[in-house]
């Protein structure tokens, strides 16, 4: 039997495992931790809030009881973590790209944007909206902290056959990296998006598969057909 094998915040990971309901072994072995920062400072109020990931919006929930202003999120996990914490998503895109596009093409609709953030983000929206009118305003609110691949991960790759899900573009440089010097002939790797898969495009000795959307359900319903492969 294969084993799933979870390498995001161990949080995280469990909410997915328990979305999965997969009767796989799983091992949790992760290559990233959060940690939540100024969490003294006020959140300014804002019309509309941008969250990019599913910890965006664990940490401005932490960091404030407001929930009237409306969101506009980057993938439908993001969208279902804040909904689930009574805000109301007006729109959904898949990816970052997407929104900064359908923003600037209605710029009338957003005349102050509050964007709850990481210390580190792949797309600086803050800069490829500066060349508007609207008012944007960062709170860094969460931090991520990187580690090696854990002796558990490695031991599990090296001795079965282990099925990985990677969502960001971070979390896969990492990873392979860890695996490179490994016996990896057993490893399935599950990616959200062909942007996270772009990663492994020259490296053999391993599976990769896409989504066919870059969705939670659509990354859940491939993992499940990979376990039970």
């Amino acid at each position: 039997m294969k084993t799933l094998l979870m390498i995001r915040d161990e949080q995280l990971a469990a909410d997915f495992v328990t979305a999965l309901g997969a009767v796989n072994p799983v091992i949790y072995a992760p290559m990233v931790t959060i940690e939540w920062v100024n969490a003294d400072q006020p959140i300014p109020a804002a019309e509309v809030l941008i969250f990019t990931s599913s910890n965006a919006v664990r940490a401005y929930c932490k960091a404030t009881e407001g929930r009237s202003a409306k969101a506009i999120c980057v993938g439908s996990i993001t969208a279902k973590a804040a909904g689930n914490q009574g805000i109301e998503v007006s729109k959904t895109y898949e990816t970052v790209e997407a929104l900064i596009a359908d923003v600037k093409n209605d710029q009338d609709q957003y005349t102050s944007i509050l964007y709850p953030r990481g210390e580190v983000v792949s797309v600086d929206i803050a800069q490829a909206l500066s060349d508007t009118d609207i008012t944007l305003t960062e709170a860094i609110l969460y931090k991520q902290t990187f580690h090696d691949l854990p002796q558990q991960g490695i031991n599990e790759i090296e001795s079965s056959p282990v099925v990985v899900p990677i969502l960001s573009k971070e979390i896969a440089g990492r990873f392979l990296e860890a695996i490179t010097i490994l016996n990896s002939r057993n490893v399935t790797i599950i990616c959200i998006s062909p942007a996270v898969a772009e990663i492994f495009k020259d490296s053999t000795g391993f599976t990769v598969q896409i989504a066919p959307k870059p969705t939670r359900a659509a990354l859940i319903q491939m993992v499940q057909v990979a376990l039970s492969a």
